[in-house]
């Protein structure tokens, strides 16, 4: 069935690209945003993280906002007791844009 029946929204391009990150150390039961820039990324595109396999126990995607063209922000938490400082590692963003 077409999206349009259920109201959904159709995408003209899905991709993807990597980007190394050095994420901010995480203190204990607290959020950090991360500033990751692309050229490819343009205003209104829907950006999802995929974490690296090696992703620190304790750290979670909460997901991406804010994304403007060239840059978007990357949210995650540490939900622990105790702070984390997660290593630099290559992640990968999909890009589904209108």
């Amino acid at each position: 069935m077409p999206a349009t029946e259920f109201a959904g929204t159709t995408y003209t391009s899905v991709f993807a690209f990597s980007s190394t990150l050095d994420l901010a150390n995480h203190t204990a039961v607290a959020s950090v945003d991360t500033d990751v820039t692309s050229a490819l990324v343009k205003s209104g595109d829907v950006v999802i993280a995929v974490p690296p396999a090696a992703l620190e126990a304790g750290i979670a995607v909460q997901g991406t906002h804010t994304v403007a063209n060239g840059s978007f922000k990357l949210r995650t938490t540490n939900a622990s007791a105790g702070a984390i400082n997660p290593a630099s590692a290559s992640w990968t963003f999909l890009v589904l844009r209108r």
